[in-house]
């Protein structure tokens, strides 16, 4: 089954400088959501002193992403010896598998070209790319970040292992997404790039997500 792996093009969203990084998603068992939540931040507290810039998010389906960013594959390399022996870490994760208030999902690691612009709320689009044409959609979604940028949204581009593509849309307010939502539907410029785009079809969509950024309230 094909892994939806957008978490990541969400929470690296948060961090200008962040180029890579791990995370996983998260299903909270019923009743237990502001359990979750009070772990993750602890989660976050921790991982942040060893160096990592750690997101957390909710999407629509009410699942928690848990993302950490670095600069490279080797600063994430460092922290994750780091994290091992770290004593606070290993009993909140103890404390956790005791008696898990969710259950594990998918874990994934991305690189970023393109960073969005760190926002409350984002919309990404979950593309399965076609065998040996992940740089078709890397030039397509290049060219696509320019026309929303016109728009009114800030564009990131991830891609995941697989070399599928999570391209992101961010904004500060689902307001601000509307405004977004209803120029695009009016741009002949964006009409224009889907036919071209549509002729020669380097990804298929696999589904829409909307998160919001979680901060703690």
């Amino acid at each position: 089954m094909k892994k939806f792996l957008l978490t990541c093009a969400v929470l690296v969203s948060g961090y200008a400088t962040a180029d890579v990084g791990s995370g996983t998603l998260w299903d909270p068992v019923a009743g237990r959501t502001d359990e979750l939540y009070e772990v993750a931040t602890q989660a976050k507290a921790i991982q942040e002193k060893l160096g990592a810039n750690v997101s957390i998010a909710t999407d629509q389906d009410g699942k928690m992403h848990f993302f950490s960013a670095f600069d490279n594959w080797e600063s994430w390399g460092k922290f994750q010896a780091k994290l091992a022996a770290n004593a606070d870490w290993q009993a909140l994760v103890a404390k956790f598998e005791a008696d898990p208030p969710a259950e594990q999902g998918e874990t994934f690691h991305i690189n970023t070209p393109l960073v969005a612009k760190p926002n409350n709320v984002s919309v990404v689009f979950a593309w399965d790319v076609q065998p040996g044409r992940t740089a078709d959609m890397i030039a397509n979604a290049q060219e696509a970040v320019g026309i929303h940028a016109k728009l009114g949204a800030s564009a990131g581009i991830n891609i995941d292992d697989l070399g599928d593509l999570y391209y992101e849309l961010t904004f500060d307010s689902w307001e601000a997404w509307g405004k977004y939502a209803t120029a695009v539907q009016s741009s002949e410029e964006w009409a224009a790039f889907i036919a071209k785009v549509s002729q020669d079809p380097a990804a298929e969509l696999m589904k829409v997500y909307r998160l919001n950024t979680y901060n703690g309230e």
